[in-house]
């Protein structure tokens, strides 16, 4: 018996723009185009042919925007595109939309402000443009803090090009006072301070500051470790070497560095960390560590002979020499005085070895290169101390008196209790630079139970640091991270064409502020992971998606930034709307900072994490006869987004189905059914039929006229969705035409179509790609 349908079903499918049809097409040109954006990756950037995915990205988005000009999260998509490609237009056009619904969001409010920026067409009009930006935001209070301090930084970058001195520190000032956890821009301030030998304590104050906008970066923790090690403050600087170098991650401490780390550790009662640490530097050292000289190597050699354990220093000496020698055998003059002289120094400052020794070194290393160097002096001094001729070792010591091993010596010849000697002693303690006085110095005070003086200028910086929460200066982020990630899939049961989101929800935990963007805190981007399970079977890994998770310059403690996602424009809704008579569950990780090892791994960057959602369920709808009867019902029901999705569903069925149990009757009445009414229909349905009717389609003279009414459209949403779903070789007349005697929007669409089939294909086209 014949199946009888109502033509009056498709009355509410002839409804021309409904929402839920726009809203679907809209998500089927988004899904196509991240698709298309995810295979102009690395690998088709490397073969030149990354171009083409972009630009038939942008055109789908393009199309998408006219369809939903208020879908906030595809018009930022849109914009990010825009800027990858250079296409201002495009960019300035979607920020404002985006804008429109997202106000909030001062990123993409800062994006905006450097699109009317790049207007101006030299640097100087750009800085003009940028300071009439600043001084209107900040009149008119739309622009936050943070915002106004990026583009101050910004501002200053261009002065300093222009080779304004005064006004690039007044802006790079500017944006340090505006917004306290801008990275670059407390960088900036240290930098310059540095430059400019600005002295320690306001260098230490800049280094304070820096970490604070910078807490888990290793470098401004150097810095600040750096002045606290040569102000006497060896506890406080030992413990920002320490959080320095688990910071640093795979790049290892510099060597002066760990100099003076292990001078700051000698000097809190921690030799035996002091030790293993430079036995870690000797090991570098060996394997030939880049860029290291012999000066270098004999100074950790030399600071492992001081820091020896009793009975292993005539060893650890002989060590030295050993190495030293091999230098002496392959150098020219220059440097067989230089290792000579070295070893004469060390022998006698040392005293490990009979002071014989020291005396012939000092013999031999005679010549122009070595007579004028204050070592020379320095040996001769520590020989003569060591020989009981005091008189002698002054008169050394006292013609080279800023060198330090030099005011080491003189302290030794001063009485015990005498306050020059005490006082010598606790500068050279205190200064802490890494350098053999020092550490010999640290070592006396050790052995006469006296703790190393902290001095004003170190005492200021600790009361600056005092200032700060205590937690910042010990950060223990594995134990309590900064940033916590929630991730929740909204609904947790997905359906086909139906909006699906993943809400990636960052929550600043710390008491500090945190930065995000590039260069500064937190790299606000997180790879959302998926795999595919059939029951308990698995299916594979669907491609991974890039999340620009930035839709906030800072977090301030306890503010939380929630920023959806779409799934169902991303690779699961792909999935189903190509398999939509399947049921599978998929697991989702999302991971937050990611950083490519060099292996090709994914590591985590030190305020990164990972969530993982398992067992999330992805419910398609089999065909079966009762399933295409209520497709039929949905086409003349009051919902809109039910209606075409019955109408996607239909037509798709014109590919055929294996289920023999469906009347071939039914399925020969749908066809006549599509190829009656919707040539006829509004614009959006007939893409939607463009779009899904399967390429393989058994060509029943109906499913022709739906076609070839999509071909000829005069609309760009048909034509592309028609060329989109029906056109797999690139020689097809179809792309041609639309080359031809499209319109601008559809004929960058078919060129850049007609590039992809040849890149994904070019055997199948006959011929090589272009």
């Amino acid at each position: 018996m014949a199946t009888l349908i109502p033509l009056a079903l498709f009355a509410g499918a002839a409804r021309a723009a409904e929402a839920g049809g726009d809203e679907m097409l809209s998500a089927a040109f988004t899904r196509e185009a991240l698709a298309l954006l995810a295979e102009g990756g690395p690998e088709a950037a490397a073969q030149g042919s990354e171009a083409a995915p972009l630009e038939a990205a942008a055109v789908l988005l393009d199309l998408s925007a006219g369809l939903t000009p208020e879908a906030s999260e595809m018009q930022w998509l849109r914009a990010d595109l825009a800027e990858r490609r250079g296409d201002v237009g495009t960019l300035r056009d979607a920020l404002g939309a985006y804008l429109r619904e997202r106000p909030e969001d001062d990123a993409a409010l800062l994006k905006a402000a450097l699109v009317r920026v790049t207007e101006a067409q030299t640097l100087d009009g750009r800085l003009t443009r940028m300071k009439e930006i600043l001084a209107s935001s900040a009149r008119g209070g739309e622009a936050t803090a943070a915002m106004r301090s990026r583009l101050s930084l910004l501002a200053s970058e261009a002065a300093a090009e222009l080779g304004n001195a005064s006004e690039r520190i007044s802006l790079l000032g500017q944006a340090a006072a505006l917004d306290p956890a801008n990275a670059a821009a407390a960088a900036g301030v240290f930098d310059l301070l540095a430059a400019r030998d600005a002295g320690a304590k306001r260098l230490g104050a800049a280094a304070a500051n820096w970490v604070f906008a910078a807490p888990v970066d290793a470098v401004p923790r150097l810095a600040l470790a750096r002045v606290l090690a040569g102000e006497g403050a060896h506890a406080v600087a030992a413990d920002q070497y320490e959080r320095a170098s688990v910071f640093s991650g795979a790049t290892l401490l510099p060597l002066p560095d760990l100099r003076r780390y292990a001078t700051a550790l000698l000097a809190t009662g921690r030799e035996r960390e002091a030790r293993e640490m430079l036995s870690a530097a000797e090991a570098r050292l060996a394997a030939g560590e880049p860029g290291t000289d012999a000066g270098e190597r004999r100074l950790i050699d030399l600071f492992l002979v001081v820091l020896a354990e009793p009975g292993a220093e005539a060893a650890a000496l002989e060590r030295l020499h050993e190495r030293a020698g091999a230098l002496v055998d392959r150098g020219g003059p220059e440097e067989r005085e230089e290792a000579r002289l070295d070893r004469a120094w060390i022998d006698a400052v040392l005293a490990v070895r009979p002071v014989e020794e020291a005396e012939a070194a000092l013999e031999l290393a005679g010549g122009r290169y070595a007579d004028a160097d204050p070592r020379r002096e320095v040996a001769a001094g520590w020989i003569a101390l060591r020989r009981g001729d005091p008189a002698a070792a002054r008169a050394a010591f006292s013609s080279v008196p800023e060198h330090p091993l030099a005011r080491l010596g003189l302290a030794e010849l001063a009485d015990p209790g005498d306050p020059t000697r005490d006082a010598l002693l606790d500068e050279l303690a205190a200064a802490g630079s890494g350098d053999p006085a020092g550490l010999l110095a640290v070592r006396k005070l050790e052995e006469e139970k006296r703790e190393v003086p902290v001095t004003p200028v170190g005492q200021a910086v600790l009361n600056l640091m005092a200032e700060r929460p205590a937690s910042l200066w010990r950060m223990e982020v594995t134990r309590e991270p900064l940033i916590a990630l929630r991730c929740e899939v909204q609904p947790r049961r997905i359906l086909p064409f139906r909006r699906a989101e993943l809400v990636v929800t960052l929550e600043n935990r710390s008491r500090l502020p945190v930065s995000l963007g590039d260069g500064q805190t937190l790299r606000p981007v997180a790879f959302v992971s998926t795999a595919l399970f059939e029951g308990e079977t698995p299916l594979g890994a669907l491609p991974t998606q890039v999340v620009n998770v930035g839709r906030r310059l800072s977090l301030e403690p306890g503010e939380a930034l929630s920023v959806p996602t779409r799934l169902d424009h991303g690779p699961i809704g792909r999935r189903l709307a190509q398999e939509p008579d399947r049921d599978f569950s998929f697991s989702m990780s999302v991971t937050l900072d990611p950083r490519l090892t060099p292996s090709g791994a994914v590591a985590i960057g030190p305020l990164g994490a990972v969530e993982t959602l398992r067992g999330v369920q992805a419910a398609g709808s089999p065909v079966s006869e009762a399933a295409i009867r209520g497709w039929f019902d949905a086409m003349s029901g009051d919902s809109t987004l039910e209606e075409y999705a019955a109408l996607v569903r239909l037509a798709m069925l014109q590919g055929g189905t294996d289920d023999r149990s469906i009347s071939p009757r039914l399925l020969a009445d749908t066809t006549s059914l599509l190829g009656e009414r919707v040539p006829n229909l509004a614009t959006t349905p007939l893409a939607l039929c463009g779009l899904y009717l399967q390429s393989g389609a058994r060509r029943d003279p109906a499913i022709e006229r739906i076609l070839a009414t999509a071909r000829s459209s005069r609309d760009d949403a048909v034509r592309v969705a028609t060329l989109l779903g029906q056109v797999r070789d690139p020689t097809d007349p179809a792309l041609d035409a639309a080359v031809r005697a499209g319109s601008p929007r559809l004929r960058r669409f078919a060129e850049a179509w007609t590039r992809v089939l040849m890149d994904r294909d070019p055997v199948a086209a006959g011929t090589t790609p272009r």
